[in-house]
């Protein structure tokens, strides 16, 4: 999630999603992401798992109409 442009092409991919809800898991996803203490490992947090839901249920929607199509 390092990139704000990748956010700009992904909500004109998915029109339908909310992107005010989506900038904020972003937001808190980078926060969670840097480590407490100098050494620890990068920390994966509720934002993270959240963003990783809303994309998986959009790719699973555009393959069930790419299906549909077909």
């Amino acid at each position: 999630m390092p990139d704000g442009d990748a956010f700009g092409q992904g909500m004109g991919a998915f029109a339908d999603t909310d992107s005010q809800q989506l900038r904020a898991l972003i937001r808190q996803a980078r926060k969670d992401a840097k480590p407490e203490k100098p050494g620890e490992a990068l920390r994966h947090g509720r934002a993270y798992r959240d963003i990783f839901q809303i994309v998986r249920q959009h790719l699973a929607g555009a393959m069930n109409e790419a299906g549909d199509k077909a």
